[in-house]
């Protein structure tokens, strides 16, 4: 079924097409694990619904179901779920608890969730937008006012969204990006809150032909953001793309023949032709060989062909990465013995530490890296989630990653995990490191544990 929706496209390689099913397919079974008993979405499918995040579920089901064949009465049931927290206030009941974890106002949690609905088609939020309308013309905020402007879009009132698209374009600075937002649904902050605003923004200038200016200026700015392939955290990047992909149907035209230059330090490094018929990825070859140590100005310049977005990524290694003085979190990884023999165990101990003292810190996530050689037991860390000492973890390649919804202003966890020496040899793991994942810019690095295990 998958097969059918992706094929449709001409000149995609059916290679790329398996893959690409097989990858929406696996995203999937694991989205919609996360859906509780009671109803709604949960971060690890454990207890009641969170409103605000199974609103997001409801937008990325939407969007899915363009592309993949997503159950129907799955989505009809969430959605009924998230209506039937509506209240006689205008709002929606939301579980204290998930406000702090995500630690966004509740008039920020109401306009997102009155934005996912709408966004499918759902009308009779009448209330709902009402109090939005009335809240957001004393609130300057362009975060708040662009998703209460998309949501009267999507019920027919334009004349009202036009009036909350005049004071967000009021934010708008001459770069592209659009500032002074508060917050978001995911308190982000940094990057990812600059990347939300601007796409939330931008989606709401798209819906009027007057603001096709500040659609350019803040595309061309969201599109200078991605890195390693994303656009910050998950929330930032889904709504980046989101906006590119709105950008690109909006604007749409046939491609002309041209050529992409290359420049470092004013001399042109490469020339890479194309054509109208060009599909896919174009590619530069790689020029890390014309950077020697020390500043350096790098230029991509369009000879005749089309304007067209661009990513430019930038690799390199570092055995411990500087840190973030913006990172609230502190991070300490021990090992108990370093030099052990084949086939026993020691123990990895942690400590993560909010060194606010005034703020909380939401979905705070420290990554420990393991030398090669030893494994961990996963008995152990299961017990750590049963015990309520983490909320989640997961283990990827040499990465042990562990998960803390919220963190209360000063508060330190501490816990320990067994590993197994399995492989003798002398080894040192990746750096070990810490961060809020919806500011995942900022970064506390510790250095990565060295161990000896001796062979039997």
């Amino acid at each position: 079924m998958a097969q059918q929706y992706m094929t449709t496209h001409t000149g995609v390689d059916p290679k790329l097409v398996v893959r690409a099913n097989e990858m929406l397919e696996k995203s999937y079974k694991i989205l919609t694990s996360f859906e509780c008993d009671k109803g709604g979405f949960e971060w690890f499918g454990q207890g009641a619904g969170h409103e605000s995040l199974t609103a997001y579920g409801v937008l990325q089901f939407q969007d899915m179901a363009k592309v993949y064949p997503v159950d129907e009465a799955m989505l009809k049931r969430t959605k009924e779920w998230l209506l039937s927290r509506k209240n006689d206030k205008g709002g929606f009941d939301v579980n204290p608890r998930f406000l702090h974890d995500w630690g966004c106002p509740q008039y920020i949690a109401d306009a997102y969730i009155v934005w996912s609905l709408t966004e499918g088609g759902d009308r009779n939020l009448d209330q709902q937008i009402d109090v939005l309308v009335r809240d957001a013309a004393e609130r300057d905020d362009p975060y708040y006012n662009g998703l209460v402007a998309l949501s009267l879009f999507n019920v027919d009132r334009p004349e009202d969204a036009r009036k909350l698209l005049a004071r967000v374009a009021k934010h708008l600075k001459e770069d592209g990006s659009v500032v002074d937002s508060k917050t978001t649904v995911v308190n982000s902050s940094g990057d990812a809150l600059l990347i939300e605003t601007t796409a939330v923004a931008a989606l709401a200038f798209l819906r009027d032909r007057e603001y096709a200016g500040h659609v350019e200026q803040a595309m061309q700015w969201l599109t200078t953001r991605c890195k390693d392939g994303r656009f910050g955290s998950t929330q930032s990047t889904v709504l980046a793309l989101k906006a590119i992909v709105a950008y690109d149907a909006a604007r749409a035209v046939p491609k002309a023949d041209g050529t992409l230059l290359l420049i470092v330090d004013g001399s042109e490094w490469a020339k890479v032709p194309f054509t109208k018929e060009t599909t896919g990825t174009i590619e530069l070859p790689n020029f890390a060989e014309a950077l020697s140590p020390g500043k350096h100005r790098i230029e991509l310049r369009m000879k005749d062909g089309s304007p067209m977005p661009y990513s430019f990524d930038v690799s390199f290694y570092s055995t411990k990465p500087v840190n973030d003085p913006e990172c609230e979190l502190d991070l300490t990884v021990t090992l108990a013995s370093s030099e052990i023999s084949e086939g026993e165990s020691t123990e990895v101990n942690v400590t993560l530490l909010n060194t606010d003292k005034l703020e909380g810190q939401n979905m705070a996530m420290a990554i420990v890296g393991l030398p090669g050689g030893l494994e961990p037991r996963h008995e152990k860390l299961k017990e750590l989630v049963k015990a309520g000492t983490i909320n989640a973890y997961e283990v990827r390649g040499r990465d042990v990653i562990f998960y803390f919804t919220t963190m209360q202003p000063g508060q330190e966890a501490k816990f320990s995990f067994d590993v197994i020496a399995a492989i003798p040899g002398e080894y040192k793991g990746q750096a070990s490191r810490a961060y809020c994942y919806y500011a995942d810019e900022y970064r506390k690095w510790v250095d990565g544990l060295s161990v000896k295990i001796n062979a039997r």
